[in-house]
């Protein structure tokens, strides 16, 4: 003879089994969806990428990324706001000895000075340049593969710009600045981006490489720029993650051609 509570059992254990099935598909999607996944034979096949940027564990730090002449007393500039386009919240990294670096200046005809410098003992300086921006708004510093700088792996360095408006004091310049790690690519990173030649932005962002992600999406931007789907949708997303003001993220797809600097 069936107990009263057989039936309710039965039920809880369809349930159970169902949920397990279920959880088992999204198991297997989640795997099918992995970037630059590899077959067995080792060798990368395109799949869907992750639509984020990644930070890489251990990497958080707080950085000065936001300034305004202000800040400084700094009278001729008093309402100049500048922005170093980086996380504010951790060390990022690139891949590449030949970065690519990105501010936002809210005015045009600033004196402004860029300078890469090495941390570890004894502190160097590896690049410093004095320029002046012909428009405001975000500009691409580009430093030239046939110039790289000297970075060396696990190495942490530190990109400074600043206002020049006392160049007798140099401590009175109102400035922003960030320490950044140069990481060697990876034979997987490598792999990824060989599979997924047109996501190279996604790639780097889900690897955690933000300057490259940036530099990727921004240059994917100005070669699609008259598509109705356009990469610096990208580039925007970005910058919106790590909390830069979508009206700043936006002007690239307004004014593609931007600011682009090569520090030669």
């Amino acid at each position: 003879m069936k107990s009263p509570t057989d039936e309710p059992d039965r039920r809880i254990l369809a349930r159970t089994v169902t949920r397990c099935l279920c959880i088992g598909s999204l198991a297997a999607i989640a795997t099918l969806t992995l970037p630059g996944m590899l077959v067995p034979n080792g060798s990368p096949v395109a799949a869907e990428i992750v639509e984020e940027y990644v930070p890489p564990p251990g990497s958080q730090r707080s950085q000065r990324t936001s300034g305004s002449g202000s800040r400084s007393g700094c009278p001729l500039y008093n309402n100049t706001q500048f922005h170093l386009l980086v996380p504010n919240d951790r060390v990022a990294t690139t891949a590449t000895k030949s970065p690519a670096f990105f501010a936002y200046v809210s005015e045009a005809d600033v004196p402004l000075a860029l300078t890469v410098a090495k941390l570890k003992e004894p502190p160097s300086t590896l690049y410093k340049k004095s320029l002046q921006l012909k428009q405001p708004g975000i500009t691409k510093f580009e430093i030239p593969k046939e110039r790289p700088l000297k970075l060396q792996e696990g190495e942490e360095y530190r990109l400074t710009l600043s206002i020049i408006c006392n160049s007798k004091r140099p401590s009175k310049n109102p400035y922003v600045q960030v320490d950044f790690k140069y990481v060697p690519p990876s034979l997987a990173l490598q792999q990824q981006l060989q599979a997924n030649s047109g996501n190279r932005a996604k790639v780097y962002a889900r690897s955690g490489i933000w300057y490259d992600a940036l530099a990727a999406s921004y240059q994917s931007a100005i070669l699609s720029a008259r598509n109705e789907q356009s990469e610096s949708d990208f580039f925007a997303h970005l910058l919106n993650q790590i909390g830069i003001s979508s009206e700043v993220a936006e002007q690239v797809k307004h004014r593609i051609e931007g600011n682009i600097v090569v520090l030669k």
